[in-house]
Parts: structure tokens; sequence; C-alpha cells
């Protein structure tokens, strides 16, 4: 992994632990977490929360629960 910085390396170390001790989690970037719907609106939102200095983690929690109890899932 030599052209990789060491946040990628990190983020792969991370990986091999999890896998190793069979703690892996879903991938809420890869919709393997959250239904599409939800994943769009997450992520649009952690990407304003981290590119707008005046909007506060209380704004973005508030948000993320609208969000959240928005979505209707089909059964």
């Amino acid at each position: 992994m030599t052209p990789f910085d060491l946040c990628a390396k990190t983020s792969k170390q991370a990986f091999i632990h999890a896998e190793a001790n069979n703690t892996l989690l879903p991938s809420v970037p890869d919709s393997m977490a959250v239904a599409p719907q939800l994943q769009e609106a997450m992520l649009e939102l952690i990407n304003h929360y981290f590119n707008d200095d005046n909007f506060t983690e209380e704004e973005a929690i508030n948000q993320l629960i609208k969000i959240a109890a928005g979505v209707h899932f089909n059964r």
C-alpha cells in the first residue's frame, strides 16, 4: 500500500483487525447499512457539516434526527 496516504493505510489496518475479530459492520457510503434515500440525505448532511464552518454540531444532529424521522420504508 505504498502509494496510499496514512488515512488509507489506517483504514486498511482497521478493516483487517475487524475482519480478524469478526466485528465488521455494514458501510453507509456503500449502501450496505441504510436505504438509498437515507444514505443520500445523510451523506449530503455530512458533506455540508464538514464544508460549512458556521454549521454547528447541534444543527447537524437536529437535521439528522429529522432525516431519520422522515424516512418511510416499504415492507
